[in-house]
């Protein structure tokens, strides 16, 4: 038996679902990654006005706050690819509240 034989077989289901699920979570992800990308562009052209500089802690806030929701994203896409569309939308949800906690801490930091 070689390894490729002992790989999970991908569970069979209609694309469109799949698509679909898939799209809903892209727009819930995207609103994240909207938030962290404002607050990148915004904090940065705020401090510049007060000729304020962004210092190494700052950016790295920043740029962890709009990096975490594409990270997450990506791990729930991997950990998903092979299970059934019930247990798919659990990962996401589970990667939302993930995102949800760090930005929020990120935040709270800042």
């Amino acid at each position: 038996m070689t390894v490729s034989d002992e790989r999970t077989p991908l569970i069979h289901q209609p694309r469109a679902v799949s698509w679909v699920v898939g799209g809903v979570f892209v727009l819930a992800y995207a609103f994240f990654l909207w938030g962290g990308i404002s607050n990148l562009v915004g904090v940065v052209a705020n401090f510049a006005v007060y000729n304020i500089a962004v210092t190494g802690e700052i950016w790295a806030l920043l740029i962890g706050y709009a990096a975490t929701p594409v990270v997450v994203f990506f791990a729930a896409l991997l950990i998903g690819i092979r299970l059934s569309i019930v247990n798919r939308v659990v990962v996401y949800l589970i990667g939302l509240g993930v995102v949800g906690v760090v930005s929020l801490g990120l935040l709270a930091i800042a």
